[in-house]
């Protein structure tokens, strides 16, 4: 399985050391195992796919550092990021404690996203009863001050509009063309799949590119670049890590670029060992969302694409 790469950028070399810091905190209270400085940086570093570790990190982070937009760090918030952190720890201690480690990686993802005002698809859970959890309105407080934490949580789950999401649209023309092209089965525990890859395919008629990568559990992540232009890609055709490798929600490049080479990407996951079915429903869980001017209407206008053995919606899984 490949690994995803988590970019670091300047403004966000401190909250690094930071979360490095709260994770082995929180790892020497629960099993009392002490991770020194080193380490811990190492081993995060490593864990959101830094592969040489925390000193290529900070490389990295001043190569990148024009497309620096001042945003939070967003690291503990992503189960497959969770993972990857879990299993640098198992290979350097051991299975155990790599899932103490993913335990309390999903404990600061929640922290995380909320203390960063963001919605993250830990927080959409299908099951809402989180809302009205005290955890979640210590941490609401803790972020806004104690305004509008609403002590009676009202769900709406009234029936999706007849409509396809947009977003949903391009999602299920994408999947069906990597079962069409026998890229994976929706039988997870098929010899057919691929771990990882991504394809060239038109779609709707535009040139578009469709990335998969094997979760684990039955799970797929996969993403879809509607109106993709490689030779427009500003790092298409650079070396090393700056080169366009398919292996992200978005393209490796300055978002500002975007809208030279691409129109939409949006990205989800498939569920295949509960069921067959694309994670989230109407525009939940869809990740890496960016939508170029004039796109979305493109989009919208579309007619609802039948999913190929599938359904377009269904829970979402932590």
């Amino acid at each position: 399985m490949s690994t995803i790469v988590v970019p670091v950028y300047p403004s966000q070399l401190d909250a690094f050391k930071e979360k490095a810091d709260r994770l082995a905190d929180k790892l020497k209270q629960s099993i009392n195992i002490k991770v020194s400085k080193f380490k811990r940086y190492e081993y995060l570093a490593r864990g959101i796919g830094h592969v040489k570790g925390h000193d290529r990190l900070i490389e990295n982070a001043k190569r990148i550092a024009q497309a620096d937009k001042l945003e939070p760090l967003m690291l503990f918030s992503d189960p497959v990021i969770c993972n990857q952190i879990g299993t640098v720890f198992k290979f350097n201690y051991s299975q155990d404690i790599a899932r103490e480690v993913q335990e309390i990686c999903k404990d600061l993802g929640t922290h995380e996203a909320i203390m960063s005002n963001t919605t993250s698809h830990l927080l959409l859970s299908d099951d809402m009863s989180f809302y009205a959890t005290e955890e979640y309105k210590k941490l609401h407080q803790q972020a806004t001050g104690g305004y509008g934490v609403n002590e009676n949580v009202n769900i709406d789950r009234s029936e999706a509009p007849t409509d396809m999401n947009p977003y949903r649209k391009l999602l299920v023309l994408g999947l069906n063309e990597l079962i069409d092209q026998e890229k994976i089965s929706l039988d997870y525990k098929s010899t057919q799949d691929n771990s990882s890859g991504h394809v060239k395919a038109t779609i709707a008629g535009h040139d578009s590119i469709i990335i998969w990568n094997d979760v684990g559990h039955g799970e797929l992540r996969f993403n879809v670049w509607w109106k993709y232009v490689h030779s427009k890609h500003p790092q298409a055709n650079l070396t090393g890590s700056n080169r366009e490798d398919f292996n992200g929600d978005m393209p490796l490049s300055n978002p500002k670029n975007y809208k030279n080479f691409v129109g939409v990407t949006c990205g989800a996951w498939l569920e295949r060992q509960q069921g067959c079915h694309i994670q989230g429903k109407g525009n939940t869980h869809i990740l890496g969302k960016y939508t170029r001017k004039g796109e979305l209407a493109l989009l919208k206008a579309l007619p609802n694409p039948k999913a190929n053995g599938y359904e377009i919606e269904g829970r979402f899984y932590f």
